[in-house]
């Protein structure tokens, strides 16, 4: 498959629902192809401009979007993280064990 066509055009598009377990993607986007060939799946379809896959429903992801953080929560934040405490370890005296340690024969 090679890109053909404006940029604009160059699109994917996922389609699954509740019933299969599969998913289909369609998509006339080079980046995109070489991204799931890489990871291992195969086109089930491959045209000039375009290819289609099915890839396990469970590995489509959608991203999450990012929790809004006000002010007030920003500045609690800031506080728990300063007033932090981290343990220290004790260190124990260490034995003669070392190169610098040996006796000379």
């Amino acid at each position: 498959m090679t890109p053909k066509g404006p940029r604009s055009e160059r699109e994917t598009v996922i389609n699954f629902n509740e019933e299969e377990e599969t998913a289909t993607i369609w998509r006339a986007s080079e980046v995109v192809y070489r991204r799931l060939m890489k990871l291992g799946y195969m086109p089930s379809q491959d045209n000039e401009r375009s290819a289609v896959l099915e890839i396990p429903k469970r590995d489509v992801k959608l991203p999450r979007p990012k929790r809004a953080v006000s002010d007030a929560q920003r500045e609690r934040l800031r506080k728990m993280k300063s007033q932090r405490q981290y343990p220290t370890l004790p260190i124990l005296p260490s034995q003669a064990c070392g190169l610098d340690d040996a006796k000379p024969e």
